[in-house]
């Protein structure tokens, strides 16, 4: 039976990156490719591009990457230095999502780019909140797997290129139709599987058979129990790397508080891991 190792309480254990040690970025990048992200903390004082930067130096990661959808519509959520996006309700005035409270469905970060092209995401804590902002993470391409191996018709439906339609809230001209998973010539799959309000699958359960059956079999998934979900809550100076075009994410919604609010800071990246 194809499983998941994502919400197992192993995964979640803390690696301490301080002075980037070679075995904790090991262990970093064996968590991120067995479990599909590691989670990491700081315990001395560190400015968060020191830290962001720091892994993505020593895990051969490449510059941060910011989409030219971004790029074009939401300059002020990134640091034009670096190519960090900050995600907080004083970040910005113009993005939709990352300046709200609210709760955020699973997807994929560079919503518009091609699937794949960001393998991976760094997401850390400046400041967090007493209540809510909690990381969400599905193993979509298990999922997937698991699927295949019980409703092989259906996991069909969900390599068509039909199949998903990704609209822009602004009312812009963002636009993309595409499969949510994809199957590599290696074998290896991908994934860009999402449930969030950019994502509409209407117009696929028109077109493709077996697809409705498809999206209620994987959104049965999501919730904790079935072994393929988890729910992570990052503190002060904690972060998490996770495999972008492999795990979908999302957040839970939180009360922000108005003298020190929440803060994220998040990277993408175009290379996987090496240590």
């Amino acid at each position: 039976e194809i499983t998941s190792t994502l919400g197992t309480e192993e995964a979640k254990e803390v690696v301490v990156i301080d002075g980037f040690l070679k075995e904790n970025l090991l262990e970093m990048k064996v968590r991120f490719e067995t479990n599909g992200f590691a989670i990491f903390e700081t315990k001395e004082k560190m400015d968060t591009p020191v830290v962001i930067d720091g892994l993505a130096k020593h895990l051969h990661l490449g510059d941060s990457y910011i989409s030219g959808y971004n790029q074009m519509n939401f300059k002020d959520t990134f640091n034009k230095e670096n190519n960090l996006t900050t995600i907080s309700q004083t970040a910005s005035k113009t993005h939709p999502f990352l300046n709200t409270s609210n709760a955020q469905g699973l997807h994929s970060d560079a919503t518009f780019d091609t699937m794949g092209k960001v393998p991976t995401t760094i997401l850390y804590c400046v400041k967090s909140v007493p209540e809510g902002g909690d990381t969400i993470l599905f193993d979509s391409v298990n999922a997937f797997r698991f699927l295949k191996s019980v409703h092989p018709e259906w996991a069909e439906a969900l390599l068509h290129p039909e199949a998903m339609e990704k609209k822009s809230e602004l009312g812009d001209n963002a636009h993309l139709i595409d499969a949510p998973f994809k199957v590599l010539e290696n074998g290896e799959i991908i994934s860009r599987f999402s449930l969030d309000l950019v994502t509409k699958w209407e117009r696929g359960f028109e077109l493709v058979p077996n697809l409705e059956k498809a999206i209620g079999f994987m959104s049965a998934l999501v919730p904790l129990g079935s072994g393929f979900s988890s729910i992570l809550r990052l503190e002060d100076n904690q972060g998490i790397i996770f495999a972008n075009d492999k795990i979908a994410h999302g957040r839970t919604a939180y009360v922000d508080n108005p003298v020190n609010p929440r803060k994220m800071v998040r990277g993408l990246f175009l290379k996987r891991p090496i240590v």
